[in-house]
């Protein structure tokens, strides 16, 4: 049996791929090697909370050079990165690229 003869079947698998296609991804991309700062799971949804605090829309979280960064867009459309402390959940620094056209 094929997935296009049981519909079912074909909705389920397109509801699973939507999902996973709409989180936000999480990346671990440190440099700091074994000594750096761990990831904490717990860490992720403080930063997450704060990043939606902040009015973003999340497309990536990772963590680089023992801060989060979270890439998204705010509710103009503008592409903005936040860097936030990992034990505090305090942001350090906001860019705003409004050159949401590319122009």
């Amino acid at each position: 049996m094929t997935i296009a003869s049981n519909p079912i079947r074909a909705t389920l698998l397109a509801i699973a791929a939507a999902g996973a296609l709409a989180a936000p991804v999480w990346a671990d991309d440190r440099d700091d090697g074994p000594s750096g700062p761990s990831v904490n799971p717990s860490g992720f949804s403080m930063v997450e909370r704060e990043a939606r605090t902040q009015g973003l829309r999340i497309e990536e979280i990772e963590m680089d050079d023992g801060v989060y960064e979270v890439e998204g867009r705010d509710g103009k459309g503008r592409e903005v990165e936040l860097k936030i402390h990992p034990q505090t959940g305090k942001v350090v620094s906001r860019e705003v690229d409004d050159d949401r056209f590319g122009d």
